[in-house]
């Protein structure tokens, strides 16, 4: 009983050894603690805490995804306005504001069926950002017209 009882408490010292020197090992790696931080700060960087510029987020990390919704936006202070759209498909402007994570009060275009029907300004549900992934905005294909289409949104909202 002795030995069983010796062997456990020598096997649970060399796990936890194993374990703590796999620990420093890794955190002893050059730029490991900088690639931590970075990842820590990414994960905490909300989009209220963006600087004001454009930005693009995908459903999916691919910025070319067949069936997959996309953002594209400029967000100034804590107003956002941009288009939503799914790739190689049509899509819609809204308008919201930024708050941590969601963009709220959104008002979004609604394109009436008929020839020379006017576009009608609706409210939106809340666009959740965190269900997004941030994608460089150089990434925007090239085939899509939703960065064509970003500066006839901010057109549209900036009258309303």
């Amino acid at each position: 009983m002795l030995d069983l009882e010796i062997n456990m408490l020598i096997q649970k010292t060399l796990v936890s050894f194993a374990f703590g020197l796999a620990i420093l090992v890794v955190s002893s790696l050059p730029g490991s603690s900088q690639f931590a931080g970075e990842l820590t700060k990414q994960s905490r960087q909300t989009a209220q805490r963006l600087p004001n510029g454009d930005y693009f987020y995908g459903k999916s990390r691919s910025p070319a995804q067949a069936d997959v919704n996309y953002l594209i936006f400029r967000k100034t202070g804590n107003r956002v306005v941009g288009i939503s759209y799914i790739y190689r498909g049509e899509g819609y402007c809204f308008k919201g504001t930024v708050n941590g994570n969601t963009i709220n009060n959104v008002s979004r275009e609604y394109v009436e069926l008929g020839l020379g029907s006017p576009t009608q300004i609706r409210r939106g549900n809340p666009i959740n950002l965190a269900t997004f992934n941030k994608l460089n905005f150089n990434q925007i294909p090239q085939d899509s017209n939703a960065k064509r289409r970003l500066p006839e949104c901010i057109r549209l909202f900036s009258n309303r």
